[in-house]
């Protein structure tokens, strides 16, 4: 039992006081008054969601950010996105060798 109230003691010597836990934001600090504390609360929270419901009206939409060349895949399933960004290059390719083909057959019947 002694061992139990020894720890104890130590854990309460440890124990961060009330203005430390509220200088951390752990608890909150400010006012006296619940009241009052509580209503600043709100108004915090309030304050944050207009800024965000602000921030947000400003975000480009998916087809500004396609157009800008940010989001690659978009009219592909999530799922199969990353394969089709993937393979665009090796389409490049086959359509440039296809092209350069078609360039030499025109050239070889306008030749004859």
């Amino acid at each position: 039992m002694e061992d139990a109230k020894a720890t104890l003691a130590k854990q309460l010597e440890r124990r961060p006081s009330k203005e430390d836990l509220t200088n951390r934001n752990i608890i909150p600090g400010g006012a006296k008054d619940p009241i009052v504390a509580a209503k600043a609360h709100e108004l915090e929270r309030a304050k944050a969601a207009d800024t965000l419901k602000k921030n947000l009206e400003k975000r480009s939409d998916k087809e500004q950010l396609e157009n800008a060349g940010i989001i690659k895949g978009a009219n592909v399933a999530p799922a199969l996105a990353e394969a089709a960004v993937a393979l665009e290059p090796k389409l490049a390719q086959a359509q440039l060798k296809n092209k350069l083909k078609e360039d030499a057959d025109h050239a070889v019947q306008g030749s004859t």
